[in-house]
């Protein structure tokens, strides 16, 4: 097996059809398998999902626990299922916009041997429409990254963008079933067996909706959460990236400081930032923070970064 497709989905009965015929509709020269981790929806997805393994048997395997497991469970199960040397990934509420991204990006990573990830582009776009869509990443990418960008500029892999090498990850650590930021934290650990690859192309679409997890979170919540995470990793890393790890920690803990109105432990924790490569937008920000409030008020209205 050439590829499997990991779908997972809770709660998914508007969406999930939308995300399977995106993935069944996947025009390439290779089998692939779909490998659905269904975590016990109390809705109408559990239904929709035995009518498409009724109608592809040979495509589609349904993995059904008895009890619900949880998404991080849910989402390492249904990826150490997966048979085939790649994996894509895709969520329940997302879906694909091009029949040949998998074709795509298979070719992309056959021809790069030193990388163990391939992104594309996606459309980002709220549910309800009081947002305008965008194209993540906002301002493109460069084509090859290391895990040290990953680590320094934060999760720039939308996960339905994902395709990775099968096999680089055999046991996930304990404490990944702790944290909220499942995808990004798999991006890092596969990050280090290979460069992660970037396709220019709009190929997916990430939807952000009220029955979302980490998206529709509280903000400051998810600041916490993901500062958590990263003390995880660089443990787990053994400190190897310490100085990034340090310096982004201390980038969001500034912007969740300024956002309570604690302006003088918001240019503390920017300061820190500052001079920590990689010197781009992000340090910039932290610079105006410290030195330059109104300024970075001002940046921050015509392009929102955090």
């Amino acid at each position: 097996m050439k590829l499997s497709v990991c779908l997972i989905t809770y709660n998914h009965e508007r969406f999930i059809a939308q995300a399977l015929e995106s993935a069944l509709a996947q025009q390439t020269s290779f089998e692939f398998e779909i490998i659905i981790g269904e975590d016990c929806s109390t809705d109408d997805t559990p239904r929709i999902l035995a009518e498409y393994q009724r109608r592809y048997p040979d495509k589609i395997r349904l993995l059904a626990p008895k009890h619900n497991l949880g998404a991080n469970r849910n989402f390492a199960n249904t990826i150490q299922a997966c048979r085939g040397e790649y994996i894509a990934l895709l969520e329940g509420d997302d879906y694909w916009s091009s029949a040949t991204k998998l074709q795509q990006q298979v070719d992309f990573l056959e021809s790069h041997a030193e990388c163990a990830i391939c992104f594309h582009a996606v459309k980002v776009f709220h549910e309800d429409g009081n947002e305008a869509p965008r194209i993540s990443p906002r301002f493109g990418h460069k084509k090859i990254s290391t895990i040290e960008d990953l680590l320094g500029l934060g999760n720039f892999i939308p996960t339905c963008a994902t395709v990775f090498r099968n096999g680089l990850i055999t046991e996930f650590p304990e404490w990944f079933y702790t944290l909220r930021i499942a995808d990004f934290t798999l991006h890092v650990l596969n990050a280090q067996f290979g460069k992660i690859g970037y396709i220019n192309k709009v190929m997916g679409a990430y939807r952000i909706h009220r029955g979302g997890t980490f998206s529709a979170a509280n903000t400051s919540g998810n600041v916490r959460e993901v500062v958590r995470a990263y003390d995880y990793l660089n443990s787990y890393l053994n400190y190897k990236y310490d100085g990034t790890i340090t310096a982004i920690q201390n980038y969001w803990l500034a912007v969740d400081y300024y956002r309570k109105g604690k302006f003088k432990k918001a240019q503390a924790c920017a300061a820190k930032r500052i001079w920590t490569p990689p010197f781009n937008t992000q340090a910039m920000m932290a610079c105006l923070l410290t030195y330059s409030q109104p300024l970075y008020r001002l940046v921050r209205t015509l392009r929102p970064l955090a």
